[in-house]
């Protein structure tokens, strides 16, 4: 499932959330601009964002209209 929120990621959540409890084994992306990328996940406040939330973001080339990278969720590390 893909979900495109340029503004907000509440819906991904919220979908995120919902499809845990009717179809666990189906994977949900975030599908962002490479523009809102670079100008927030690139940034140290949206790479803490990406290794806390178990988010998986598809930046999309704006230009091109084309997928230009996938970002699968990181996974914490025990200390």
């Amino acid at each position: 499932m893909l979900i495109y929120q340029p503004k907000s990621g509440r819906a991904y959540t919220l979908y995120q959330l919902l499809l845990n409890q009717v179809d666990p084994e189906r994977e949900i992306y975030l599908a962002i601009t490479d523009i809102i990328y670079e100008e927030i996940f690139s940034e140290p406040i949206g790479q803490l964002v990406i290794s806390e939330l178990p988010m998986k973001l598809l930046v999309i080339d704006s230009n091109k209209v084309e997928v230009k990278q996938w970002i699968p969720p990181r996974i914490m590390q025990e200390l």
